[in-house]
């Protein structure tokens, strides 16, 4: 069960959006955030902690912890603050510019995507924070029994969390009707088993084939 959530942050509108949302999420699960600067050791510390604990206050009613962390590998530390907190999940504000690595701390908050097991929330330069400060619903993109399964258990914990319908889409490489139900298995074994863990109101399955575009 999530108990936390983590939210690396800067002075961008990026960061600002991923932390409306994080609190957003907090109060409906009534979940402590704790919010994470990663700095260069040669940066202004003070202000740094100053511009955290000023988010805290206005943070008001959640339940808000702030950490300034000094490394000169940004990344390794911001990996490793993740992970003290392996009951939590991680909410990034992103700018989007191109592929998923474009996001905010220059480019640094790849390395979760990529090095830690924590599920994270992406939230990207389109979302409307004060509009949808706690997204419900959750559209799951599955390819294979692998990804599929791996989705399984932060899906179950999310919904027991926030509430809504997760819904399972199948993307497929090439364009093509579904000729049987082999073409659309995986993505309703991934709906029968959500149900199977205890999404009370089911999981609603859709199998979309789109065709890639490199």
């Amino acid at each position: 069960m999530f108990r936390s959530i983590v939210v690396p942050v800067d002075q961008s509108p990026a960061s600002d959006r991923g932390v409306a949302i994080a609190l957003g999420m907090a109060r409906r699960a009534a979940l402590p955030v704790r919010l994470v600067s990663v700095r260069e050791p040669s940066c202004d510390v003070i202000t740094a902690e100053l511009d955290l604990r000023d988010r805290a206050i206005r943070a008001f009613p959640v339940a808000c912890t702030t950490t300034v962390v000094l490394d000169d590998d940004v990344e390794g530390a911001l990996v490793r603050a993740i992970a003290e907190r392996p009951d939590s999940f991680v909410v990034l504000g992103t700018r989007a510019r191109r592929a998923v690595g474009e996001l905010l701390l220059g480019g640094v908050a790849e390395a979760p995507l990529v090095r830690s097991d924590r599920p994270l929330v992406l939230v990207g330069p389109h979302v409307d924070a004060d509009s949808h400060p706690c997204p419900q619903n959750l559209v799951i993109a599955v390819d294979s029994e692998t990804t599929a399964a791996a989705l399984v258990p932060p899906v179950v914990e999310w919904t027991k969390g926030f509430g809504g319908r997760p819904w399972v889409v199948q993307v497929a490489a090439k364009a093509k009707v579904p000729s049987g139900p082999s073409d659309t298995a995986v993505v309703h074994r991934t709906a029968a088993a959500l149900t199977e863990a205890g999404i009370d109101r089911g999981a609603g399955a859709m199998a979309l084939f789109v065709r890639r575009h490199r």
